[in-house]
């Protein structure tokens, strides 16, 4: 019954639709449902934050862009592997001007590069705007760049990529480079991207650190501003920072980033007063505007640039800390077509600034028209473009375009706006101010085309300084086919193109010349291991990615990102290139490079400027802290057991080359002895140095091998270093530099050394007969007599003998052998001598025999080296002998 109820109603309902649809009505009214309203359209973004990736970071959307994550604004917690994802966002919110904000919270985020450690100090990262899938400390720097220098994501990617190396390539600051250390083609690139990173991410945290553990910046800068402060900082001085991660990796060490983060942080302006005077800066500049670089360059006075720089070093001969400075300034203005370029130096207080009329030595060749040509210093307006930029086109920079942003200078510090010019900043007070009209004015330089330079003066000589010539050890090379390796080259031919005191970088050219291109090796050469070939065994570094191309100018080096940290030329590549009648280096010059940090000023700052100067002398006497001593410490500079010893060394002084003195003591070979140490000193014709020195103490002998750069001046000072505090500088005489023996004087503190060196030479057996022996008698006390036998011999190359030292205190009481064989083998350095050993017990030992002194006196210098079991040679000691020829 129930069921056919349920029927019967049903079948109504349907009758009454029926009705309806008809235009039929029914006995009572019916009133419709009301329609849900349509939810409100929302929108989501989800992405990812990195150091390493960071687990209970607070991430947010910082709507007001005021660097802070207010209670109003969108935010969350990032999770395992950095995720973060935002829901039910307003749909009207425009992601492309969003950007983001990434708090680090000490004692709650995780840093997944090690696992379950939690941060110890905080940071904040961020992005540019509409970047919201990854933030990372590089999207920091690239969002900071853009705000320096006031120009587009482009631009400044394109400034950072060029710092990073990695302008051209594949690789993105805004990618995530965790996820691209997967890839096979660009792994390597994003695994260096990442430790760039970590270091940057570790730089900042301790510098916002030190601000909280100060109470603060000294001043009212607020947390938003510090961060800021930090990143643009980091941003200035990245090419710093990536040098020490590329130098760590070129040496074959994992980099460390707490290691190499803790000097960075050292050495860069981030000291909580530092970061205060960047943050007033930053304020300052925020009134920054577009300007019209032509309206300023055709106005009366036109642009003036700041130029000037200085040197401090210590004056043993007055014992004395020294500042020698150099100060300019250039006026610059267009003129029809061209910028024109007035050149001003300060010849000191009474002359003043004069203008400097001679041509400016460029030095420089540059490719054009098919050919290394001279540079002219013409620089052409080409146009003006609509954002009030200007394309200029010259011989040194090919075709750029500048751009200016203009700063109202009055009533700010002069001191803070002698930009990029210490020498100029540390002559002003911090009360001396721009007057009502004074202007400053940023400029950003874009390359628009590539640019390939040759440094070259025809007047120079290479046989007595490094004239930009490739030289093998067969001799200088001539054509590029000469530099090419294949499969039967036996040892590689090694080019070395870059490096520093400690290390540098060579390249093995692989393939034919005929090819378009081929593969480089690289090799990694550390100069602290020196021997009588040289510094340093060659290391190849295994799977560089390194290649060259061919151009109409020569053969392009294509290195990996950490070879340019040997190069010194982060926004150029390596090349390689025939002019006349020698293979050169030259570079190139590449699209696209950018640079922002070159500040312009017009009239009226520059009179300020020249008005608060005063009347500085050029040469002044220094505190002694600038030459690196303390003076409180009861210490003279210098102090120590030899030349070079304690922190408290000053810096070596200033020298100027003088090429005939240079000339006269290049590629020889001098034995300096004094009572109480005696040095073998090897003047290599490249400027390098090595010294094995004797020093006898209480304790007994102390050996060592140096190894660094030598120089001499125009009044024959000689300076040998081997440090930044460990150097040697020794007084030649007027006359007879070079000769056979000289008399040196050396400061050493407040005592004066004097004694002589003296001229040693290959032991050479030209014009022995084929037989020989002679006695070498000992100079010290002991006055052993060895009697030497040289087996005949036809080449004059090598052969063997044997030595007699029954005649020696040693040979008596049975220290030593009475007859002992040897090898030896005539040699460039010299005659080698290599021991035979009679027991397995003893270690080889050779001996590297040579003329010394004047050559009217037979003596004989004897340099020993004993070869461990462990493959390694131990020096011996420095021995001199009278020589005897026996019948």
């Amino acid at each position: 019954m129930h069921f056919r109820r349920h029927l019967l109603a049903m079948s109504m309902a349907a009758a009454l639709t029926q009705l309806a649809a008809c235009g039929g009505s029914s006995s009572s009214d019916s009133t419709p449902t009301p329609e849900p309203p349509a939810p409100e359209p929302t929108q989501s973004l989800s992405g990812a934050t990195a150091d390493g990736y960071l687990v209970n970071a607070q991430v947010c959307l910082d709507l007001n862009n005021n660097g802070e994550c207010d209670a109003d604004e969108p935010s969350t917690l990032t999770q395992a592997g950095g995720q973060y994802s935002f829901e039910d966002l307003d749909a009207t919110l425009d992601l492309n001007q969003v950007q983001m904000l990434v708090k680090v919270i000490a004692g709650q985020t995780e840093d997944e590069d090690n696992p379950g450690v939690v941060l110890t100090q905080s940071y904040t990262m961020t992005a540019p705007a509409g970047v919201v899938e990854f933030v990372s400390p590089l999207t920091t720097l690239l969002a900071s760049e853009m705000d320096r220098a006031g120009v587009d994501q482009e631009t400044a990617a394109a400034a950072l990529e060029q710092t990073l190396g990695i302008l051209g390539s594949d690789l993105s600051l805004v990618e995530d480079y965790i996820v691209g250390k997967q890839q096979q083609a660009n792994g390597n690139g994003y695994k260096r991207l990442h430790r760039v990173a970590q270091v940057v991410a570790r730089v900042t945290a301790k510098a916002k650190h030190a601000v909280e553990q100060n109470g603060g910046t000294g001043g009212d800068a607020e947390d938003n501003e510090v961060a800021d402060a930090i990143a643009e900082t980091l941003t200035e001085n990245l090419e710093r920072l990536v040098n020490r991660v590329d130098e760590a990796e070129a040496n074959g060490q994992e980099p460390d980033a707490d290691t190499i983060a803790d000097e960075v942080a050292d050495e860069l302006p981030l000291a909580p007063e530092d970061v205060q005077d960047r943050v007033e800066r930053k304020r300052e500049r925020g009134d920054l505007e577009e300007a019209s670089l032509l309206t300023l360059l055709e106005s009366e006075g036109g642009m003036f640039e700041l130029d000037g720089h200085s040197d401090v070093f210590f004056d043993s001969s007055t014992n004395q800390c020294i500042k020698e400075r150099e100060l300019g300034y250039q006026q610059i203005q267009k003129v029809e077509s061209l910028i024109t370029f007035n050149r001003f130096r300060y010849d000191g207080p009474d002359v003043g600034f004069i203008e400097i009329t001679e041509e400016e030595d460029r030095d420089m060749l540059v490719w054009k028209e098919a050919a290394w040509a001279e540079m002219s210093d013409q620089v052409e307006v080409v146009s003006q473009e609509e954002d009030g930029s200007v394309i200029v086109s010259s011989d040194m920079d090919g075709r750029q375009q500048v751009w200016a942003q203009q700063l109202d200078l009055s009533d700010l510090k002069l001191k803070r706006y002698a930009k990029g010019e210490h020498e100029w900043k540390s002559l002003f007070s911090g009360n001396q101010l721009f007057p009502e009209g004074a202007s400053g004015y940023q400029m950003t330089f874009k390359q628009l085309e590539s640019r390939a330079m040759l440094p070259y003066r025809a007047e120079c000589d290479a046989s007595v300084q490094w004239c930009n010539q490739v030289v093998l050890p067969t001799g200088p090379v001539q054509t590029l086919a000469e530099l090419m390796n294949d499969a039967s080259t036996e040892a590689p031919k090694l080019v070395y193109i870059g490096g520093d005191d400690g290390t540098s970088l060579a390249v093995a050219l692989q393939g034919s010349i005929e090819e378009d291109q081929g593969k480089v090796q690289l090799y990694v050469v550390e100069h602290g291991e020196c021997d009588d070939n040289g510094c340093g065994a060659p290391e190849l570094k295994e799977n560089a990615d390194a290649s060259w191309t061919k151009t109409p100018m020569g053969l392009v080096l294509n290195l990996p990102e950490w070879g340019h940290s040997f190069t010194h030329r982060r926004r150029a590549q390596p090349l390689l290139t025939e002019y006349e009648g020698a293979v050169r280096h030259g570079f190139v010059l590449g699209e696209g490079l950018t640079r922002s940090d070159q500040w312009g000023f017009n009239e009226v700052a520059m009179d300020a400027f020249l008005a608060n100067l005063g009347t500085p002398e050029l040469r002044e006497v220094e505190d002694a802290e600038e030459c690196g001593f303390d003076p409180d410490d009861g210490q003279d500079p210098g102090d120590g057991t030899e030349p070079g010893d304690g922190d408290d060394k000053p810096a070596p002084p200033q020298l100027i080359a003088d090429d005939a003195a240079t000339a006269a003591l290049a590629g020889k070979l001098y034995l300096a002895v004094d009572a109480e140490f005696q040095a073998l000193i090897q003047l290599n014709e490249q400027g390098r140095v090595m010294a094995w020195v004797e020093e006898q103490d209480d304790e007994g002998m102390e050996r060592e091998t140096l190894h660094g750069e030598w120089l001499i001046d125009a009044e024959h000072r000689l300076l040998l270093q081997f440090g930044a505090d460990d150097w040697v500088l020794m007084q030649l005489p007027a006359e007879g530099l070079g000769g056979d023996v000289m008399k040196v004087f050396e400061q050493d503190g407040d005592e004066q050394l004097e004694y002589a060196m003296q001229l040693v030479r290959p032991l050479s057996l030209d014009g022995f007969a084929t037989s020989l022996t002679f006695r070498l008698t000992d100079e010290d006390e002991n006055g052993c007599a060895m009697d030497l036998h040289l087996d005949a011999f036809d080449t004059g190359l090598e052969g063997s003998g044997w030595v007699d030292m029954s005649q020696c205190s040693e040979a008596g009481d049975g220290t030593v052998p009475a007859n002992q064989e040897f090898l030896w083998a005539q040699t460039e350095a010299g005659l080698k001598v290599q021991m035979v050993p009679s027991s397995n017990e003893m270690a080889p030992e050779s001996h590297l025999l040579y003329w010394f002194g004047s050559q009217t006196t037979e003596r004989v210098l004897s340099r020993s080296t004993t070869m461990l079991a462990d493959g390694t040679a131990m020096e011996g000691s420095l021995d001199t002998f009278r020589f005897e020829l026996l019948p």
